[in-house]
């Protein structure tokens, strides 16, 4: 009997040791991170000087490439980076193709300066902090 309860014992602790584990899918040598946490970045105004219908982006600060939705499909006017280590391209065709049009890397109140009012069709954004080598 003593036998018996230290296997089933046994078998209760290694069901719970393997619960407790993470299976880690390890790839080419790299332990996958979690993605990291989603930050406002950007916010898009339809009118100059921070007004009108906006919108603000929730993402990791390189998005990759974004299409614009309606209603800011050439209709963006101004735009507010809400991080100092961010940039973004601004395109004028979907896909982010054609003319890059501007760098944002700083708040833009009017994108008529910079002859892209009304233009932005899709854009991406990116990290300017600088990266750890290892």
């Amino acid at each position: 009997m003593p036998r018996l309860a230290a296997f089933l014992l046994a078998v209760v602790f290694a069901a719970l040791v393997r619960a407790a584990t993470v299976d880690l899918d390890i790839r080419d040598g790299v332990i996958p991170q979690e993605d990291g946490p989603e930050e406002d970045l950007i916010t898009f105004f339809i009118d100059d000087d921070y007004c009108g219908e906006s919108v603000t982006v929730c993402d990791e600060p390189d998005t990759g490439c974004v299409n614009a939705c309606d209603p800011f499909v050439n209709s963006v006017s101004s735009v507010k980076l809400l991080r100092s280590d961010i940039s973004c391209n601004l395109w004028s065709q979907p896909n982010c193709t054609g003319s890059a049009g501007i760098v944002i890397n700083g708040d833009v109140t009017q994108l008529e300066a910079f002859n892209f009012n009304d233009k932005m069709v899709s854009y991406n954004c990116y990290s300017t902090s600088p990266q750890e080598c290892y």
